[in-house]
């Protein structure tokens, strides 16, 4: 006979706290025992005190754990006397017992209505142990497997706002902290202007005069220094 070894992906007192009946104190009996209208609108489905205390209970354990409990009234007396007491101003009554099958199988698929929930079929149970199966590929350790499995699917977030409504104050400083974070502007440098280059022109050949450019060149001379020893002379004799 071959041994073989089960995956625990909890230990004990982990699946107890998981599967086990919420204790509610009093804060949250205020809370799970409120009801809206739509919830109130089910309940008057049912016309005796103890079918409505049930589907009460029923409707509170489930909107804390999303499951569904068997208990005797006496197991949850706590709770059915904050019931009577808060929601039905009566406290002389004692209930006992639980009530029909036929009757707790009604009250579980109007809780399922409520919430747009369906009862778990096989087809849906053997989703779940291949989708397990193929976590254990990628996370051996059992509480990572499990974390995995009650993840909510990633979904995209897109937030629409007004541009006249207020926005929280809240709000608007985790808006801030994410402009500082990564919208923050990048620090530009100076820009450096272009070193000019300098223009450097080659030299200028001197070219040489020709015999006839020379001998031009020569009598204009000549001309200039002859009418500047006229005008000496003439200054003189003034």
């Amino acid at each position: 006979m071959t041994n073989l070894k089960r995956l625990s992906l909890l230990s004990e007192p982990e699946i107890a706290n998981l599967y086990a009946r919420p204790d509610f104190n009093s804060d949250e009996r205020e809370l799970y025992f409120a009801m809206n209208q739509v919830e109130l609108d089910v309940l008057s489905h049912y016309s005796t005190t103890k079918t409505r205390v049930s589907f009460i209970l029923q409707l509170a354990y489930f909107k804390a754990k999303h499951q569904f409990f068997n208990f005797n009234f006496e197991g949850v007396q706590a709770d059915v006397e904050y019931i009577l007491s808060n929601l039905f101003k009566i406290t002389d009554l004692v209930l006992r017992g639980s009530i029909t099958r036929q009757c707790l199988s009604m009250q579980k698929q109007d809780i399922l209505n409520l919430f747009d929930y369906q009862d778990c079929s096989a087809k849906q149970t053997n989703l779940i142990a291949k989708h397990l199966c193929e976590l254990l590929r990628y996370y051996p350790k059992g509480h990572d497997t499990f974390r995995q499995l009650l993840a909510p699917p990633k979904k995209t977030l897109t937030l629409k706002l007004n541009a006249n409504a207020p926005i929280p104050e809240q709000l608007q400083e985790k808006l801030k902290q994410i402009k500082e974070t990564y919208l923050a502007p990048v620090p530009q440098k100076k820009p450096v202007p272009p070193k000019k280059k300098k223009v450097t022109h080659p030299p200028v050949k001197e070219v040489p005069l020709t015999k006839a450019e020379k001998k031009q060149k020569k009598k204009e001379e000549d001309k200039l220094a002859r009418e500047a020893a006229k005008k000496s002379i003439a200054l003189r004799h003034e």
